[in-house]
Formats: structure tokens, C-alpha cells, sequence
């Protein structure tokens, strides 16, 4: 088969056709990462009056910080061509609005979609709460500044690619995975190029580690053939994925009569999948 994270309508253009809808609705989506900006582009095309909440100054949510790391900036052009085609279907979008069950059920919407996006999941070991242990979320988004020796716990795509952002900084890096292998969650070509990268810029990749403490200036771990190891750290970051940001969907379940929960909202996942989720939303409105 043939997919695209920018059509998801790509090979399954017959069963994914944009017909008008019987009746029109007052659809209100909140989220404007890609789930949400698809949902609302294809349920505003098929004549649904369409608002879209987001919380941030600007729409794309996730897309804006995915964009950052090397290789990546072909998503700016991509979020670019999302907001136009929001602005071609005629959708409604209300910036700095964070979306409460009173201000949704204020609108009395016939049907509501939830694309709030999911929040970083945290260890549990001790330390975790020291002022120096920051997400890769946050660091991407520039809300915080890093030392210049860097260790990163979590080896998927995230963490990898953060590790190159930092690494082509100047910054000296340590990616610990607990998994045997690196970037284990991306398509083969694309982790062939950041691994590649990683090696270039002298980035230290330690798999099958397991993270066991945060002390000040270092964190502790145990290494694949069973040693404990003390790595020196000014700060430490998380990458280790996102769990689902599901509250607002299960506080409107039996408020509005029809409701979706999409994208990582609902569950984690990469931008192919929620995308593709955000066009089937749309369509079955």
C-alpha cells in the first residue's frame, strides 16, 4: 500500500471522498495540531460550520517543535499549507483559547472533537523532580536553556532527534535507551540518516540502559552487561514518549451528544496515524 503523512486520502481516494454532508453542524475541534486542523479542514469542506479552539498563539501544535530538529524542516512548509487550507474551508479559529467544559458547552455544539495532544510522560525513579531534569517538549520549544553537557533519557525518534539538535549546538550528549536498539520507532531510512548523524557529531549511545537515579550533576544508571554507571550531567532530559491528555473528552462525555477523541489525545502515535484520524473524524461527522 501507499500512505502520506500530507494526504491522507492517498490510495484510498474513493473511500475517503469529501461529500457534502446532509446537515449542517456547529462542529467545535479543539486542538490545532495536525488531528485537529485535518478533522476541522474536511468537516468544514463538507459544509459543517467549524470552530477551532487552540491554546497557543498559533495553530500546528506539535508540528512547530517537530520542525526543529535537523532534517526536519520540510514540516514548516506542510504547516503552512494546513493553515491556508483552514483558511480556504472557512473554518473558525479562536488563538490563546483554552478549551473548558463551560466554554464548549456554552456554544451548544452539535458534535465536538477533542485534539488536545498528548502530554510527556515521566520515570519514576528518585530525582526526578531536581530543577535541572527538563523534557525534550520543553527544550525543543526553547522554554528552557540546557547545560552544555547533556544526558537524554529515552532512544526513540524524539530523543534521538533532540539529541542531534543539541549536538549540532555544540552541546555534549548522552542518549540512554532501555530498549537494545535506537530509534526504534522510525521508518528505516530516516533512522539510517539520524543515526548517522548522531555517530558524526560524537553523540554517546547507550542501549539497554536502565535509569536508576538523578543526582546533582550526574545520573545514575545500570549498563547492558549489569554495571552501575555515574554519568556526569548538567542537565538531564526526558524522551521517553507521551501518555494520552484524554481529561476534557472524558468531562464532556454525556454533555454534548456527539464527541470524538483523536490523535494523541486519545492515544499516542506518530503524525501519519493521527492525521489520518483527523480526515476519518471529518468524514464521519
Amino acid at each position: 500500500g501507499v500512505t502520506c503523512v500530507v494526504n491522507p486520502a492517498l490510495g484510498k481516494e474513493k473511500a475517503y471522498e469529501i461529500e457534502p454532508a446532509r446537515k449542517a453542524k456547529n462542529v467545535v475541534v479543539v486542538g490545532g495540531g495536525p488531528a485537529g486542523m485535518q478533522a476541522a479542514i474536511v468537516a468544514a469542506k463538507r459544509g459543517h460550520n467549524v470552530t477551532l479552539l487552540e491554546k497557543e498563539a498559533r495553530l500546528g501544535g506539535q508540528l512547530n517543535i517537530s520542525a526543529l530538529p535537523p532534517f526536519k524542516g520540510d514540516i514548516f512548509p506542510w504547516i503552512d499549507y494546513l493553515v491556508s487550507q483552514i483558511e480556504e474551508a472557512g473554518v473558525k479559529v479562536e488563538l490563546n483559547t483554552d478549551a473548558t467544559t463551560e466554554i464548549i458547552t456554552g456554544r451548544k455544539p452539535d458534535a465536538v472533537v477533542i485534539a488536545t495532544g498528548g502530554t510527556p510522560a515521566m520515570l519514576d525513579i528518585p530525582g526526578i523532580d531536581k530543577s535541572n531534569v527538563v523534557t525534550a517538549q520543553d527544550v525543543l520549544s526553547g522554554k528552557v536553556k540546557v547545560g552544555q553537557s547533556v544526558v537524554i533519557i529515552g532512544g526513540g525518534m524524539v530523543g534521538c532527534e533532540t539529541g542531534h539538535y543539541l549536538a549540532e549546538q555544540g552541546n555534549t550528549v548522552t542518549i540512554t535507551e532501555i530498549l537494545k536498539r535506537m530509534a526504534n520507532d522510525m521508518f528505516y531510512m530516516a533512522r539510517r540518516r539520524l543515526m548517522d548523524g548522531l555517530r558524526s557529531k560524537k553523540v554517546t549511545l547507550l542501549t539497554s540502559a536502565t535509569c536508576e537515579e538523578i543526582k546533582e550533576g550526574s545520573i545514575h544508571i545500570t549498563t547492558a552487561d549489569g554495571k552501575k554507571e555515574a554519568i556526569p550531567a548538567d542537565t538531564i532530559i526526558i524522551a521517553i514518549g507521551y501518555k494520552a491528555n484524554d481529561r476534557l473528552y472524558k468531562d464532556l462525555e454525556g454533555k454534548v451528544s456527539e464527541i470524538y477523541c483523536i490523535g494523541n489525545s486519545s492515544e499516542p502515535r506518530r503524525i501519519l496515524e493521527a492525521t489520518s484520524e483527523g480526515y476519518q473524524t471529518g468524514l464521519a461527522l
